[in-house]
């Protein structure tokens, strides 16, 4: 049995008196200790997927569906007791922007340790100090105030908060947005250890590449739906929806072709029609895709598209 599976889940917002679906039907399961990384253009539903596993979604929103957690659903549960029995006890958030997520006026061990006395754990040095080891950072680092800090320690400090009270779940939204490329070695390395102690990570990036070093499978998100699903090598190397390869296509390397240009724009989410949501970009698009929405195949690798009927 999967520790974490997300059958049919949607978001919808209310937006200029109508309703707007974020995500449509995501349906995923993810092991323990094994990595998801769900990767797709901006405003693809990617955020709000984790959000909505985590219950931050904003007031407004709705959800449908369900996650089931070691056996819990979360979504159905009150938001009281969600806070009161999973929330960074049982799932955790890394948000994108370091520096937003940690307060400048108060130094980092003072920021971690209030995570614990407002969890009833005391003041947890030790807590504090294993966290900080575990993420590649010394004692040192608890004396400082974020402005002192580098973007790849605020970066990994996040991470610590975020493992403080050893969630079996992180989302991490962005972790590496804005840090240079050594730094993002770092961060990988940190998600990757933290798989190692049998922590499930799901990573939400526009990176291929850090998918690819850090991720057991894939997600590929389009207008709110998973597109395509699959193993990571698989989905890097042998896509199959023509969005997927577009976006691999668009990767660039240092030995393959320049990276090219995917024209188009995604439709609006408040109309997306019923119809391949993909289809006015395809080029491979067929009369069937004009008329019918993409069959859904399910399990644990499939791709939205009609070319797989």
């Amino acid at each position: 049995m999967a520790m974490l599976e997300v059958d049919s889940l949607s978001v919808e917002y209310a937006v200029d008196g109508g309703r707007l679906r974020a995500v449509d039907g995501a349906t995923f399961s993810l092991g323990e200790g094994r990595a998801l990384g769900i990767a797709g253009e901006s405003a693809c539903g990617k955020s709000t997927l984790g959000m909505a596993l985590m219950r931050s979604l904003p007031a407004g929103a709705t959800h449908a569906g369900s996650a089931r957690l070691d056996g819990v659903d979360i979504l159905a549960m009150g938001r009281r007791e969600f806070d009161a029995t999973h929330r960074w006890k049982r799932v955790a958030m890394v948000f994108q922007a370091a520096m937003s997520s940690l307060d400048p006026v108060y130094t980092v061990g003072d920021q971690l340790r209030e995570v614990l006395t407002e969890h009833g754990r005391g003041a947890g040095g030790g807590e504090v100090a294993g966290a900080m080891a575990k993420v590649g950072l010394d004692g040192g680092v608890l004396r400082m105030y974020p402005h002192e800090m580098s973007g790849g320690m605020r970066q990994r400090a996040v991470i610590a908060m975020a493992l403080l009270l050893g969630p079996r779940l992180v989302i991490a939204d962005e972790p590496t947005t804005a840090l240079d490329v050594l730094v993002q070695s770092q961060v990988a390395g940190v998600l990757r250890r933290l798989r190692e102690r049998g922590t499930s990570v799901i990573l939400i990036t526009h990176d291929l590449a850090l998918l690819s070093e850090v991720a057991d499978s894939i997600a590929i998100m389009y207008a709110g739906q998973i597109v395509e699903l699959g193993a990571a090598r698989d989905v890097c190397e042998s896509p199959r929806h023509p969005y997927t390869r577009a976006l691999v296509a668009a990767t660039p390397t240092l030995d393959g072709p320049p990276p090219a240009h995917l024209a188009g724009s995604p439709p609006d989410m408040a109309r997306p029609g019923a119809a391949c949501r993909f289809m006015p970009r395809c080029a491979e698009a067929m009369e069937k895709c004009r008329a019918d929405p993409p069959a859904f195949g399910g399990g644990a690798s499939y791709a939205r598209c009609w070319l797989y009927e």
